[in-house]
């Protein structure tokens, strides 16, 4: 995307949630779609230092854009649960589709589903680069993922605007509830997040039924 201060080339699923995202908001007009454009790229390139590695580019793109469409809005009056409301969505609609059919479909295939949800926790954890400071804990029947530092939670509240860091809380509901929904004798839990003021995002399975 022109004018952008990139370190790094864009990747597919960055340039599909750039394109969608914005489109998926039907509180924005065109002429505020253009304006929430533009301020996006303003607010990236004010972040674009902090970019420590590929990951960390994601995820301050995707935390700019929710930024400048959320001010957009704000700055129209809109009620800011509403504004909330509609973001979570649009977020969701924007970048989880293939996580929730991949999630179904691995549960359906995996004869040992312990094995898979730890291995695609710890691939998913190494992933997130070094915006995030996640560690892991094990006991024969539980498999806990702590985020003690979160990338997405340090970059709201640097906006003074904490509280967006929920909408990408709430996309996590796409693969956790597809863990409720195929019954597979794996109970999730997640007790505290940064978001709702914890220390820390605790991410539990508990496996059942050994």
């Amino acid at each position: 995307m022109a004018h952008l201060k990139l370190r790094y080339k864009l990747g597919w699923k960055d340039r599909s949630f750039l394109k969608t995202f914005p489109r998926k908001i039907t509180l924005l007009s065109e002429k505020e779609r253009s304006v929430a454009v533009q301020r996006f790229i303003e607010i990236f390139n004010r972040e674009s230092d902090r970019i420590i590695d590929a990951p960390g580019q994601s995820h301050l793109l995707m935390c700019a854009c929710v930024l400048a469409i959320y001010q957009v809005l704000t700055e129209k009056e809109v009620d800011r649960q509403t504004i909330l409301r509609e973001l979570e969505m649009a977020f969701r609609k924007a970048s989880g589709n293939y996580v929730k059919w991949y999630v179904r479909f691995m549960l359906w295939i995996s004869r040992d589903k312990k094995k898979f949800i730890e291995t695609s926790v710890r691939r998913s954890n190494r992933s997130f680069g070094n915006l995030f400071d996640i560690v892991t804990e094990r006991t024969d029947r539980q498999f806990t993922s702590v985020v003690k530092t979160c990338g997405y939670f340090d970059f709201f509240q640097r906006h003074q605007v904490p509280e967006l860091t929920r909408i990408f809380c709430a996309w996590d509901a796409l693969w956790t509830e597809e863990i409720h929904r195929q019954n597979c004798g794996i109970r999730f839990n997640r007790p505290t997040t940064m978001a709702a003021n914890g220390q820390a995002c605790r991410f539990e399975f508990y496996f059942e039924g050994e």
